[in-house]
């Protein structure tokens, strides 16, 4: 994974996503001949990892997902540029401090410095209005998402209150519950390789909420994959990862 550097699609395929038949991870493209994964429904670590050991790919990515890829690939570079200098201070750090311990001791202990102040500060406690959450402030709705496309339900996706921490995600079959407030609230419905829907509900309503995503803006094309260099892999090969896993042990299931 910490072999690749960054990816591209220099020259973006035009062919039709639909009109491709369905092959293992994506869709067999006729014109071509190769079959085109499709990263879309993949978060970025899924994707670094399945393009880790691969030379010619041919993919299909969410619009803004290879941006999002290349910066967490740049932010992982940095970090381990970065941690030969975090040794190097952490090292200053406790060199000083054990100075200052060598230094506190040779000092002859002053016995009326040590003697307790008997007007000790009494506690605080945190002060401030109680709110009371009413519970018939709120009522229960229930919703379906499906594909915009396909009309399919779409399991997992994210439903939650605008505004707000509270949420839910869908079930198996595309559907959800969720408490709402009585005033109108709006719902944001987010799906990985879906655009992003904000729905405005009535919490009255007995109806089950219908919410259709649509998909994103894709590109597609042969994905050109750069890695760094022979040196940098070697090492992070043979001295790196063993490292890693010597002093960072994966627990037993």
């Amino acid at each position: 994974m910490d072999d690749l550097k960054r990816i591209t699609i220099p020259s973006p395929c035009h062919q039709s996503w639909q009109q491709m038949t369905p092959d293992g991870q994506g869709r067999h493209c006729l014109h071509c001949c190769k079959t085109v994964v499709d990263f879309s429904k993949m978060n970025s670590d899924e994707v670094i990892g399945h393009l880790a050991n691969q030379t010619n790919v041919c993919g299909r990515f969410a619009e803004h997902q290879l941006t999002t890829i290349n910066r967490q690939l740049n932010d992982q570079n940095l970090t381990r540029t970065n941690n030969w200098k975090k040794w190097l201070v952490a090292a200053g750090v406790l060199g000083a401090a054990m100075l200052n311990r060598a230094a506190a001791q040779s000092i002859p202990a002053n016995p009326a410095a040590t003697q307790q102040n008997p007007a000790s500060k009494p506690p605080s406690f945190p002060l401030g209005k109680i709110e009371i959450i009413d519970s018939s402030r709120y009522t229960k709705i229930t919703g379906r998402v499906i594909g915009a496309d396909d009309k399919l339900p779409l399991p997992g996706v994210s439903i939650g209150i605008k505004g707000t921490l509270a949420g839910t995600v869908t079930d198996n079959n595309g559907c959800f519950t969720l408490k709402v407030p009585w005033a109108m609230p709006v719902l944001v419905a987010r799906y990985i390789g879906y655009t992003t829907q904000e729905v405005s509900v009535q919490p009255a309503t007995s109806q089950p909420v219908p919410i259709s995503l649509t998909l994103s803006p894709q590109i597609m094309g042969d994905i050109v994959i750069i890695k760094r260099p022979f040196y940098t892999r070697w090492y992070n090969r043979l001295i790196r990862r063993p490292v890693h896993k010597l002093f960072h042990p994966k627990k037993a299931a």
